[in-house]
């Protein structure tokens, strides 16, 4: 190979890495050069005050433009340019803001090139980078999306490419991965993922869009990055961080949730497009509530409809969960065993059915390990109404869902669980707290009960109530989940997002 050749193949990639690096990291300069001119200057109140004004007046004007390409340019280089000049009040200072301030736009605008696709004709498929930290082999309820969402957008004819820090395979269902480095997370296989060079090592795929999956460290980070490049995103939440954080020590949840409101409001007004699982975060999650609504999107979870099944059961495993009593409805709690899935409630619940008159009204089995394991182990030891599996694989998973009567789910904290979804597909009636994304899937009444979320007394009366009217509730679910959660119906959705957030003006 030529010099110019070896060059083009290992230099010339490094060089473009290590300048988005940098561009990224000098891109606040402008900022920081007016913070300088305005300590050491003789800038007055009433000047600033006018600035101030006049970034307003260029907001809400590109507000009203909105689907004009001038409202980019009036958000981000008039309003500045006049920030700079009104405050300043200085013909040399403002000069240079605005000599810097263009010389990045102009160097971000080229830089990017490197890092997109340009945007390709209506119906031609799309190169997707999938960002987040839950990829197999690490196992939540996140990864079921990531996995899927992988999948399908390659069955569909879509590139795919993957970054995260969680240890695996260089192939991830066939698609390449490249990992950046990562710290340990609560949970064994887990990572976070941290910034670094390896972000624009991945962007040399060339996405046509990204796909950002929760509010982790790295997607938050990331919306920056994506926002100066001027890269096409969408981000999908899945998970209440805001209530997460309440089961952190000390004073993790006082500061956490203040730093996460502002950095999260921040970065999540950069992005054109949020795709929510649970509908309910529109109003209810910090920083999400300030993002236009019209950048707010419902996105349907899915669950695999041809591996939860009813035809999966199996009288081994029904006579293994019920404790040597297949005769009884069993009721079944699957999920991670973490104190922020409400697991603590469940042993209450469970000690109820053990009371005079209830001892024989069904049987308990609880599936899945976790931080948890030992202590509602321990809560429960000697009742002889409830047995723990551990963690099952996939298939061992099926057949218990098939095996059971009733799911019972004490979170509130995940919006809408992917269990939900794969226990209806299995032919079970749901037992679930009263939340809005919940009662639309569930629907009291007809495919489940529904209960005040936290209210063990008002689940006990729930689970009562569904096995009483057992045959009638579980009938309709089967043809209920084939119809709403297929993961092919469900990333054709994200699809359509996606090109949605394509057409969006640029900023460069």
């Amino acid at each position: 190979m030529s010099a110019a050749g070896h060059f083009k193949e290992t230099l010339s990639p490094l060089i473009v890495v290590f300048s988005a690096s940098v561009m990224t990291v000098f891109y606040t300069l402008p900022t920081i050069l007016f913070i300088a001119f305005v300590y050491f200057g003789d800038v007055s109140k009433i000047c600033l005050m006018i600035a101030i004004l006049a970034v307003f007046a260029c907001k809400m004007a590109a507000e009203l433009f909105a689907s004009s390409p001038i409202a980019l340019h009036l958000k981000w280089t008039i309003a500045p340019l006049l920030f700079f000049a009104i405050s300043l009040c200085h013909v040399w200072r403002f000069l240079c803001c605005a000599a810097i301030l263009f010389l990045m736009k102009l160097g971000l605008a080229k830089l990017s090139e490197n890092f997109k696709s340009p945007r390709p004709p209506p119906g031609d498929s799309l190169r997707v980078l999938c960002l987040g930290d839950s990829f197999y082999p690490y196992m939540d309820g996140v990864q079921t999306f990531t996995t899927n969402t992988i999948q399908q957008l390659k069955a569909m004819g879509h590139e795919v490419h993957v970054f995260t820090s969680v240890a695996g395979p260089d192939k991830l269902f066939g698609v390449d991965v490249t990992r950046g480095a990562g710290m340990g997370g609560n949970y064994p296989g887990h990572s976070l993922t941290l910034p670094s060079p390896a972000l624009f090592r991945a962007l040399t795929f060339r996405p046509h869009l990204v796909h950002l999956f929760d509010t982790c460290p790295i997607a938050l980070l990331t919306s920056f990055v994506l926002w100066l490049l001027d890269i096409p995103y969408v981000w999908s939440h899945h998970t209440r961080i805001d209530h997460y954080v309440q089961f952190c020590p000390q004073p993790a949840p006082l500061i956490g949730i203040s730093v996460l409101r502002a950095f999260g409001t921040l970065m999540c007004n950069l992005c054109s497009t949020h795709m929510m699982v649970d509908d309910a975060m529109r109003n209810e999650t910090p920083w999400l509530q300030s993002v236009d609504d019209n950048c707010k999107f419902f996105w349907k979870s899915g669950c695999d409809v041809n591996n939860f099944t009813p035809e999966a059961r199996s009288e081994a495993t029904r006579q293994m969960i019920s404790g040597g009593r297949p005769d009884l409805p069993v009721v079944a709690f699957v999920g991670r065993m973490a104190y922020e899935k409400n697991i603590k409630l469940l042993p209450d619940l469970i000690k109820k059915f053990s009371d005079a008159g209830l001892e024989n009204k069904c049987r308990w089995v609880i599936v899945g390990s976790g931080p948890a394991d030992s202590d509602i182990k321990s809560q429960l030891e000697g009742f002889d109404n409830v047995v723990f599996t551990g963690r099952l694989g996939k298939e061992e998973l099926a057949k218990v869902y098939a095996s059971s009567d009733i799911l019972f789910n004490p979170t509130v904290t995940g919006g809408c669980d992917l269990v939900l979804l794969e226990a209806q597909a299995a032919g079970l009636a749901v037992v679930a707290p009263r939340l809005p994304v919940i009662s639309i899937v569930v629907g009291d009444g007809v495919r489940g009960k529904l209960y005040e979320p936290l209210n063990m007394e008002d689940a006990k009366r729930a689970v009562l109530e569904c096995i009483s009217d057992l045959e009638r509730l579980k009938a309709p679910t089967r043809a209920h989940a084939e119809a709403e959660f297929a993961w092919d119906r469900v990333v054709a959705d994200a699809v359509k997002m996606y090109r949605k957030a394509l057409t969006a003006p640029t900023r460069y």
